[in-house]
């Protein structure tokens, strides 16, 4: 895999995610390591897939699946029906594109945002008129207090 980056972009609406970079494999010996190559002298399995016709691209490869979150949106895979993309990677030393975009939403359908928005008016609503009632029983209190005193002088 070369240069392969998974990037997440969120804005109030919703979440972008892309998959960037390449897939490539140069020979057989990508799947062995230095230290196994000088052991057996050789690429293991060379010898059998010349032995049986093939070449190794024809012979070796790998599959590199991802599943992205959201709805993909583009991309360079062949998809599933389960929502997994799938790369195959021959071994020929061909780059394969593994760019890919997919988006989920944030906005929720249904009543529950107009339920949520009317219950916000409602309890607005409900202090505004707690306040006028409150101010209203002060404004009477003051005034009965202030007949009162008026009775007594």
């Amino acid at each position: 895999m070369r240069s392969v980056a998974f990037s997440r972009t969120a804005t109030k609406r919703a979440i972008t995610y892309t998959l960037t970079g390449a897939g490539r494999i140069d020979s057989l010996d990508a799947f062995a390591d230095p230290d196994l190559l000088a052991a057996v002298g050789a690429t293991p399995y060379l010898d059998d897939i010349d032995a049986a016709g093939l070449a190794p691209a024809e012979a070796v490869g790998l599959s590199f699946s991802v599943g992205l979150p959201g709805e993909v949106q583009t991309s360079t895979a062949t998809p599933s029906d389960v929502g997994v993309l799938t790369w195959t990677i021959a071994a020929d030393g061909v780059p394969v594109d593994l760019a890919s975009t997919s988006a989920r939403s944030l906005e929720r359908g249904g009543v529950w945002p107009w339920l949520s928005n009317g219950a916000l008016v409602a309890l607005i609503a409900w202090g505004v008129l707690s306040l006028l009632a409150i101010g209203g029983v002060a404004r009477a209190r003051r005034r009965r207090s202030r007949h009162r005193s008026y009775r007594e002088h």
